[in-house]
């Protein structure tokens, strides 16, 4: 049991950490995701919360840019220099000292998608009972690393300390909530099947 729990601590970790990467589209559509490759006419990717799905693509032509994990920006079909003249001065003009902590924590709740590894986790400790509490535990208390990439404006996000508290607090109470959810639908399985084994039991006694 201590080693199913290693692993699954393992499991966590690594999930925790992968890269993301952000995509736009030219509708103002922007996605979490693992980009495999970017060919001549299409670009391939993952989605960041199932990296065991399928591949999709997109047409290349529908791409307006892709931020990578390691800070690199592509541009698609436009001037990049162009793009960060009209960037910078509309952020000029947007007033973010007036958003708030409340504001950060509502955007957390609305936007943060980070728990998925944690709440997987967590269902699959869930169904160990007390051999697996150690995961949801471990998995509330500890506060998310990529947070950020989650918040819908990023500019905001750094340049509005408070707002970034308020985001980080919703997204640390979001990943604990669903670590918790998904430990208790783990053992509520794990009752149902002991329960429905005993009636099959129960009913080949008595036959």
């Amino acid at each position: 049991m201590k080693d199913f729990l290693r692993i699954v601590a393992f499991l966590l970790i690594c999930q925790i950490g992968l890269a993301q990467d952000t995509l736009f589209l030219k509708n103002n559509e922007k996605s979490i995701v693992k980009v495999k490759e970017i060919g001549p006419s299409e670009i391939s990717f993952l989605k960041f919360d199932y990296l065991d799905g399928p591949i999709y693509r997109v047409n290349k032509s529908d791409v307006s840019k892709i931020f990578f994990s390691n800070g690199l920006k592509e541009y698609f079909n436009m001037d990049s220099t162009k793009i960060a003249v009209q960037q910078e001065v509309k952020e000029e003009k947007k007033d973010y000292s007036k958003f708030t902590f409340q504001d950060g924590q509502y955007d957390a709740m609305r936007y943060y998608r980070g728990y998925k590894g944690a709440g997987t986790a967590s269902f699959i400790a869930g169904i160990f009972w007390l051999y697996g509490l150690p995961v949801p535990i471990a998995t509330s208390l500890t506060k998310p690393r990529n947070a950020f990439y989650y918040a819908p404006d990023l500019k905001l996000y750094q340049n509005n300390q408070q707002y970034a508290n308020g985001f980080n607090k919703g997204a640390h109470r979001k990943k604990a909530g669903k670590a918790w959810a998904n430990y208790g639908l783990g053992a509520v399985t794990t009752v149902g099947l002991a329960f429905g084994l005993l009636i099959i039991a129960l009913g080949a006694a008595f036959n």
